[in-house]
C-alpha cells in the first residue's frame, strides 16, 4: 500500500495476504514533494511507476516500483526515485488528453 503523508513523503506498507493486516514497511519513506500542500499520486497502468505532484509545486516526482521475479530476493514494491520532471508550461494542457 502506498500513501502520501501531509509532509509530502511517499510511504510504503505491506498488507499481509492471510488476514489483511498492515505490516511494518521494509523501506523508509521517500520524499516526494518538499512543499506542505495537497499532494496527489498516480500509478501508471503497468504498475511500474508512481508519480506525485503538489498543488503548489511545478514538478512531478517519479518513482519506479520494484517488480520481483522468482529468483529475486529484493523487496517487491520497493521504490526508487527517478529524475524530477518539470511540469509543462503550456496553458492548454490543463486536463488529460489522448493521442
Amino acid at each position: 500500500m502506498y500513501f502520501i503523508d501531509r509532509n509530502g513523503a511517499l510511504e510504503l506498507f505491506d498488507i499481509t495476504s492471510t488476514d489483511g493486516s498492515i505490516a511494518d514497511s521494509k523501506q523508509q519513506p521517500m520524499q516526494a514533494s518538499a512543499v506542505l500542500s495537497t499532494n496527489v499520486g498516480v500509478i501508471d497502468p503497468t504498475g511500474r511507476f508512481i508519480y506525485v505532484i503538489s498543488d503548489t509545486g511545478n514538478s512531478i516526482y517519479g518513482f519506479s516500483i520494484k517488480q520481483t521475479v522468482a529468483t529475486d530476493t529484493a523487496h517487491n514494491g520497493a521504490l526508487t526515485s527517478i529524475q524530477i520532471i518539470t511540469a509543462p508550461t503550456d496553458p492548454t494542457l490543463n486536463a488529460p488528453c489522448g493521442s
